[in-house]
């Protein structure tokens, strides 16, 4: 993403345009987590207030460069107070960008990274590893992760052609009072007027 992401440096000057093209580079060559549109845009924000930054201090620099230490108007208030808005903002982004995460934890994102992309160029190659068949409808699907080896289940609370939430032996064990409405209930995980509703719409019509 950063590679086709282009850097706009909007409201720089030339000079400083290429200044934050270089920066703006280096980060994304140092962090390569920035890879996301919404992460290059912060990124590309806190270019601009770096830029700033430096010129805040130039200009505190040429104030202050005739001036004596001691003099109390060397740096003017307004300057120092903007630094130290802008010095907030900056370390805002960064925290934002994960700029300060350690070395160790970045790299173990960009491997995660990586693996997924590796792995979507493989699926995208060799789809048939990871095609499946539905076994209630039989349409064929793809999954994220191979499909070779492995062979369909069926679950047993499911009907096959039907998607209705429904066990036979359990509802059996219900109908014959071994267990109770609640218990059956909780077994399908649904509540006790369900199971009262498969009675009435789907066993006792299957039971016939």
């Amino acid at each position: 993403m950063g590679k086709s992401y282009s850097f706009q440096g909007v409201g720089l000057q030339t000079a400083q345009r290429n200044q934050g093209k270089k920066s703006f580079d280096e980060y994304i060559r140092v962090y390569p987590h920035l890879n996301k549109i919404s992460l290059l845009t912060l990124l590309e924000e806190l270019i601009f207030l770096e830029l700033v930054n430096e010129s805040i201090k130039l200009k505190i620099g040429q104030l202050t460069k005739n001036k004596t230490v001691k003099s109390s108007t060397a740096v003017p208030s307004h300057l120092l107070k903007e630094l130290q808005d802008n010095l907030k903002q900056i370390i805002a982004l960064k925290t934002e960008l994960g700029l300060f995460e350690s070395k160790n934890k970045l790299d173990a994102y960009t491997d995660i990274e990586n693996l997924k992309k590796k792995a979507k160029v493989h699926r995208q190659n060799f789809p048939l590893l990871y095609k499946t068949t539905c076994p209630f409808c039989d349409k064929t699907y793809s999954m994220k992760r191979r499909t070779e080896g492995y062979e369909p289940f069926i679950t047993p609370f499911f009907d096959k052609g039907n998607k209705i939430l429904f066990n036979r032996p359990l509802m059996e064990l219900w109908y014959n009072k071994v267990l109770t409405t609640e218990q059956t209930a909780e077994v399908l995980g649904v509540s006790s007027d369900y199971i009262l509703w498969l009675e009435e719409k789907y066993f006792k019509k299957n039971q016939e």
